[in-house]
């Protein structure tokens, strides 16, 4: 059976709000809301922009991932994100003066818990996510696909 399209979810953040609610709340904001991996993250990374602007991020990935499932509901602890364990793909041959495009592998869309019993229930076979930022913005894309 082809897979279908089961959600999208499109999110944008801006990432003095994220640094606000950091600020007012703390080491709250980040139990109640951050996978324990991504706070972990955070709290390594070298200054507060580069955290405010990662944790925007993961905000965003977490608004989208809750559009793309529609109806249900979701914790966001129980979403985040993670580098694809799959190898990339070979480089196809580049036409013209292009060389091929050398990046890390890209995100991957973990579920845990709940949101993970959900995913299957629903048949998700394939979640797929975008991340970007731009000066105080940072935007999530996730599509989720069912085999069912």
């Amino acid at each position: 059976m082809a897979a279908r399209v089961l959600g999208v979810g499109v999110d944008v953040v801006r990432v003095p709000r994220v640094a606000g609610v950091l600020a007012r709340h703390g080491e709250r904001f980040l139990r109640r809301a951050f996978h324990p991996g991504e706070a972990r993250h955070a709290r390594a990374l070298p200054t507060a922009e580069a955290r405010h602007a990662y944790l925007a991020s993961r905000w965003a990935v977490k608004e989208a991932t809750l559009k793309a499932f529609g109806r249900w509901r979701i914790a966001f602890p129980e979403v985040s994100v993670v580098a694809d364990a799959a190898p990339p793909p070979p480089p196809l041959a580049a036409s013209g003066d292009l060389p091929p495009r050398l990046r890390r592998s890209p995100p991957a869309l973990r579920l845990d818990g709940a949101a993970k019993e959900l995913a299957a229930a629903l048949s998700v076979s394939a979640a797929h996510v975008s991340l970007s930022h731009d000066g105080e913005y940072a935007a999530a894309h996730v599509v989720l696909e069912t085999s069912a």
